[in-house]
C-alpha cells in the first residue's frame, strides 16, 4: 500500500469480500464514471442495481485471475483499476489494465497515476512481466497510460461503443515490465 500524504489517498488491493462489502460504494464511483463518459463496458444511463451486480461479477472473477485496486482519500473511495491476468496457458507473464477510473471529485489530483504504480509493483510480485491496456483516443485514459510509459501498438476503429451508443476507436497499448 502507498500513502501519499499530501494528498492523503492510499492504494490498496481488495479481497473478494471487501469488493462485495463495499460494492454500492464502488458502484456509485463506477456511475459516475459513466456519467462523465468512461468507456468501460458500460452503457449510459446505469441504473444502480446494475452497476452493483456488475460490481459483484468483478468480486466473482477474483476468484480466478482478476486483482481490484482502489484509491481512498477522507471522502471514501476515488479511484479504481483491475489488473486482469491472461488466462492462456501459453500466457502466465501477461496482464491488461481494465476499467482505470477516477472519481470526478479525484481528478487532477495523480490518482490514476497511483493507482498504476501499485498494479505495475503488484504486477512484477506476480511475476508479470507484460501489460497491455486500451483507452479511447484523446481520453484521459489515453494521457495517463502515455504518461506511465506504456507504447502505443496501433488503433482498432470502432472498437467499442461509447456509453452513449456512438462507435468509438481505441488506442492499444503495452508496457514490458523489467
Amino acid at each position: 500500500m502507498t500513502v501519499d500524504v499530501a494528498r492523503q489517498v492510499s492504494i490498496r488491493r481488495l479481497t473478494p469480500e471487501e469488493v462485495r462489502n463495499r460494492a454500492h460504494e464502488l458502484a456509485d464511483m463506477l456511475i459516475d464514471a459513466v456519467d462523465a463518459g468512461a468507456q468501460v463496458s458500460l452503457m449510459r444511463p446505469l441504473a444502480p442495481l446494475s452497476a452493483v451486480r456488475f460490481v459483484l461479477d468483478v468480486a466473482d472473477a477474483m476468484k480466478r485471475s482478476t486483482h481490484l485496486f482502489i484509491a481512498e482519500d477522507a471522502e471514501g473511495i476515488v479511484g479504481a483499476a483491475q489488473l486482469v491476468r491472461a488466462s492462456a496457458a501459453n500466457q502466465p507473464h501477461r496482464a491488461s489494465v481494465d476499467r482505470l477510473l477516477v472519481h470526478r471529485r479525484g481528478r487532477g489530483r495523480g490518482v490514476g497515476q497511483e493507482l498504476m504504480q501499485e498494479l505495475e509493483t503488484s504486477a512484477r510480485v506476480m511475476g508479470i512481466t507484460l501489460l497491455t491496456a486500451d483507452a479511447a483516443p484523446g481520453g484521459p485514459g489515453e494521457r495517463l497510460y502515455r504518461r506511465v510509459g506504456f507504447l502505443e501498438a496501433g488503433t482498432i476503429p470502432g472498437y467499442a461503443l461509447d456509453p452513449d451508443g456512438a462507435p468509438t476507436d481505441a488506442v492499444i497499448y503495452y508496457k514490458p515490465l523489467h
